[in-house]
């Protein structure tokens, strides 16, 4: 079983059982599971862990999908949704810091703001083509959605 305190359960803590919340941090760190996997993994009957996936693909978080594995049914896999990424923002975040202190440590400031002006380069020639050359809000609105794609949250700061 997943530690629950190996990943920060950022949005987490918000009214999932411990159960659904091992489901999702089992899901974050293993990709597609089957529901046999989860089971054993929560160490409950297939039934009552259908149950909590049903209810957290019903809230959008989760997805299933089908591989077919020879004879019989195909297998029900399950995964994250995209819109689950935003249970998770200080996992992120937390590891970006360590790294960035490290690099810091080992390398010197320098080093981190040589990092940081390469990916901001990285960033804007991946999505230079996406800026309209219309107003400021339409520009502001597609840096949103490059951002939102990118795993921000900055589309709760600044849709209008």
């Amino acid at each position: 079983m997943v530690p629950v305190n190996e990943v920060d359960a950022g949005g987490l803590e918000a009214g999932f059982s411990s159960a659904k919340k091992q489901i999702l941090l089992t899901l974050k760190l293993r990709g597609a599971v089957s529901l046999s996997d989860i089971s054993e993994e929560l160490r409950i009957s297939k039934m009552a862990t259908l149950k909590h996936l049903n209810v957290l693909e019903a809230k959008g978080l989760v997805e299933r999908s089908f591989k077919a594995g020879g004879r019989g049914r195909p297998r029900a896999f399950f995964n994250l949704s995209k819109s689950s990424a935003t249970l998770f923002p200080e996992a992120y975040t937390h590891m970006t810091l360590s790294a960035l202190n490290f690099i810091e440590e080992k390398l010197g400031r320098d080093a981190v703001v040589r990092l940081l002006q390469q990916r901001a380069q990285e960033v804007l020639d991946a999505n230079r083509n996406r800026i309209p050359d219309s107003g400021l809000k339409d520009r502001v609105g597609e840096l949103v959605k490059i951002r939102d794609e990118g795993g921000s949250s900055s589309g709760k700061c600044f849709r209008t």
